[in-house]
Order: C-alpha cells, then sequence, then structure tokens
C-alpha cells in the first residue's frame, strides 16, 4: 500500500472537506464560500 503522502492533493481536500462538513456545516459553508483548501 503507497504511502498517505502520495495521496493527490485535491482527492485529500475533498476527503478533509466532507470530514468537516459532517462536524460542522457551518465550517464548510465558510471554507466553500472563501474557497479555502486544508493545508495537507
Amino acid at each position: 500500500m503507497p504511502p498517505l503522502q502520495t495521496a493527490s492533493k485535491e482527492k485529500s481536500a475533498d476527503a478533509f472537506s466532507r470530514w468537516v462538513e459532517s462536524l460542522d456545516p457551518l465550517t464548510s459553508a465558510l471554507n466553500k464560500s472563501s474557497q479555502v483548501k486544508p493545508e495537507l
């Protein structure tokens, strides 16, 4: 299995966004509106 670092940042960011949304819909909405991407 490849190291986690080899995962595309775009895919990782999408997964992170979904996780954040499940925890805090407001935070997710703010991130989407400002196009904020997590630094992984």
